[in-house]
């Protein structure tokens, strides 16, 4: 698709680019690329795949009859090369009481993923929570008897971290009744979120002129803009028509606004060059002649 950026460069050039060129460009804005489409398509099985994955992930969590469903979720994720996989496979390392499985996979993230800076802030407070987790399971509390050194940590968590561990230490403390939380309430917008539709305005008729015919040249269409203010009435005829060079006529259409545009398609024309002609009631008001080139 063409980005903006580049129409509004196109816009401030200091030499106008013809409008045959321009609305060549702006005819094939949503259009997208073979590339595009592919990674289109790469995006749609993948958005499949992680779909597929958190039905698996909620199947095991949810079967509480199947001893093994616990083993057979753990393994899931130990296949699973990503960083949420991951750091769920520490949450279920803890519900078994294995800490040393929890600290080497979590001490194995930064060598096995290339974290950016924000990724490598929000590791270090995975660390801090999970070394809160790991203190009251170790000392046997829970978040109803917790201590007030793994209270000041989590309170530093909520206070400057990152989701989604901000939130994990937030419910721990709403939970023990260290911290008041009122749900934010989000508003839909009242405005519409559909693209705004681009004008392209391909510039003034000449004087006596009532015809423009562009692109030129021409591949899979062209576009008739016409203006008869001065000549159109309700009792006119008005018709467009294009010849060949042999003079056949290859396409006529009935007008029926004062002013429009007309769109041809000519991916059926041989190459060559062609006439557009305005009637009005017989007489021949204007023309164009265009290039249809392969």
């Amino acid at each position: 698709m063409t980005s903006d950026r580049v129409l509004n460069e196109l816009d401030n050039r200091v030499v106008s680019m013809p409008d045959s060129m321009l609305a060549e460009i702006l005819a094939g804005e949503n259009i997208i690329s073979a590339k595009e489409a592919l990674e289109t398509n790469l995006a749609s099985h993948r958005a499949k795949r992680a779909q597929a994955l958190y039905n698996l992930i909620r199947y095991y969590k949810s079967d509480t009859i199947n001893p093994s469903s616990r083993d057979s979720l753990i393994s899931l994720l130990q296949q699973e090369n990503s960083l949420p996989a991951k750091y769920q496979l520490a949450f279920e390392y803890l519900e078994t009481g294995d800490t040393g499985a929890v600290n080497s996979t979590l001490n194995g993230i930064p060598g096995t993923f290339n974290l950016t800076g924000e990724e490598s802030i929000v590791h270090n407070e995975y660390l801090d929570y999970f070394a809160v987790l790991q203190d009251l399971a170790k000392n046997d509390r829970n978040i109803f008897t917790i201590d007030s050194s793994s209270l000041a940590n989590l309170q530093g968590i909520y206070t400057s971290g990152h989701e989604p561990v901000k939130s994990y230490a937030r419910n721990i403390l709403t939970g023990s009744g260290n911290l008041t939380y009122y749900e934010p309430i989000l508003l839909p917008e009242n405005l519409k979120s559909s693209e705004k539709i681009k004008k392209y305005n391909s510039g003034r008729f000449d004087e006596k002129s009532y015809l423009k015919v562009f692109p030129n040249p021409a591949r899979q269409f062209v576009i008739a803009q016409y203006n008869l203010k001065e000549k159109f009435n309700e009792k006119s005829t008005t018709n467009l028509i294009i010849t060949d060079m042999r003079g056949l006529t290859t396409e006529s259409r009935i007008l029926i606004k004062q002013q429009d545009q007309e769109l041809i398609n000519t991916s059926g024309y041989v190459p060559g060059s062609y006439t557009c002609t305005l009637i009005i009631n017989g007489k021949r008001i204007d023309s164009k002649k265009f290039v249809i080139a392969r």
